[in-house]
């Protein structure tokens, strides 16, 4: 063991030798990153995580653990892990104690990736939640927030809304940037030569916005957060490389990013959930032609949009190809939320769909249906998408031009 390293808390001898971390779940992404400088310990094969439940803890504390049977309190409790063989996926494990060691095994002797969608929708929260915390409590805010959540925030539990709306769309940007990156041939990101959290768009997001996907990449978020996150997102991109989320089914992609969003956010900024499986079966009734147009004028984060792309693929008859993608996203399928969160959101979901290939456009809007008319519906909502397209450039130089004066001078007052 090299000196000054950590030493690890496990050595596993089966088929290798991998090293391990554990850690209660308060403390889990800093397992995750401790986890991660095992594998460079010479002659690893590999690295693991083994997240323990908080309430075992409180339950040590309190001494029930000479009141109650262990194994009835490690049975009901769920502990969370990570397994990486090198040169194989990340495996990630979210169950009872009893599974694990069957988890483990199958992770180092399978060469399939151990999806476990739960799991990496707990971990991109947890991201979340800390880089959140690192924006500040009080502040001048740009108009960002306005354009997240459709106004400004003016009191504490609004406010924390917003920094985890910010939060999601710094996440979702990253992720979505790396499976492009995987997919399209745009250059990894290299953390050593991000010195500031803005250096994440100029670097890197910028190259993708001169061929597509505004929608996504037009909130510039990264600039919001200040020198001090730079370790932790840099720590997270760590992770977001070592789950390779590409890796991913594309069904599992489209639903981890509806479900990332928890019901506290969600609420607040009307992304409200709809059941998956309800939307393919209105999508299966309502679609009978693969070019039948489909249109959600309260869209939220896609679902029914997901599903109606879905039934028009599979009315095909052949294999899909590029100009198909391009038809249901680009005039087939329309969806219009009042919250831009929603909007973004659901722009990321019909990507996902085939994110290989290219698309011109996204017919998603961000506005009011209630005030359009039937017999004018497709002239408003042509004139409303083309709006949308002039207002993302227009909001885009003006946060650009904000974000330099706020750089300059921030002035805080304490929200009340």
């Amino acid at each position: 063991m090299p000196s000054g390293r950590r030493q690890p808390d496990f050595e596993l001898n089966r088929n290798g030798v991998f090293y391990g971390e554990g850690e209660w779940q308060s403390n889990y992404l800093k397992g995750f990153n401790q986890a991660i400088e095992f594998g460079d310990i010479p002659g690893s094969s590999g690295y693991f995580l083994i997240g323990y439940p908080d309430e075992l803890r409180e339950s040590v504390r309190q001494g029930r653990l000479t009141s109650t049977r262990p194994e009835i309190l490690l049975k009901s409790s769920l502990f969370r892990a990570m397994f990486k063989v090198e040169g194989k996926p990340t495996s990630l494990f979210q169950g009872s104690l009893e599974k694990l060691p069957e988890w483990i095994i199958g992770s180092i002797e399978k060469n399939a990736r151990l999806e476990h969608p739960d799991e990496f929708v707990s971990l991109m929260r947890d991201l979340v939640t800390e880089l959140s915390a690192y924006l500040p409590e009080s502040g001048s805010y740009p108009s960002l927030f306005e354009h997240i959540i459709a106004y400004m925030p003016t009191d504490k539990g609004e406010l924390q809304t917003a920094k985890k709306a910010a939060a999601y769309l710094l996440l979702n940007q990253v992720v979505f940037y790396r499976i492009l990156s995987a997919g399209r041939g745009y250059s990894k990101i290299q953390r050593d030569k991000i010195k500031s959290p803005s250096d994440l768009k100029s670097l890197y997001f910028d190259e993708v916005l001169k061929d597509d996907y505004q929608a996504v990449f037009n909130f510039d978020v990264a600039s919001l957060f200040k020198q001090n996150s730079l370790k932790f997102i840099l720590d997270m991109i760590k992770i977001i490389e070592k789950v390779e989320p590409e890796n991913f089914t594309r069904d599992l992609l489209g639903n981890i990013f509806h479900r990332l969003i928890p019901q506290d956010v969600r609420k607040p900024v009307a992304a409200y959930y709809t059941n998956p499986m309800a939307a393919r079966l209105l999508a299966a009734l309502a679609v009978n032609d693969p070019r039948d147009k489909v249109a959600d004028f309260a869209c939220g984060s896609g679902t029914l949009l997901m599903a109606a792309y879905e039934a028009k693929a599979n009315l095909l008859g052949r294999s899909f190809v590029k100009e198909d993608h391009k038809s249901f996203i680009e005039k087939d399928i329309t969806g219009i939320d009042i919250m831009p969160f929603a909007a973004h959101l659901a722009v990321i979901q019909l990507a996902l769909r085939n994110p290989i290939y290219w698309t011109d456009e996204v017919r998603i809007a961000i506005h009011d249906s209630t005030d359009m008319r039937p017999g004018d519906m497709v002239t408003s909502i042509d004139k409303t998408l083309s709006d949308q397209m002039h207002f993302a450039i227009s909001a885009m130089e003006n946060l650009n031009n904000l974000n330099r004066k706020l750089q300059k001078e921030v002035r805080f007052r304490q929200l009340e």
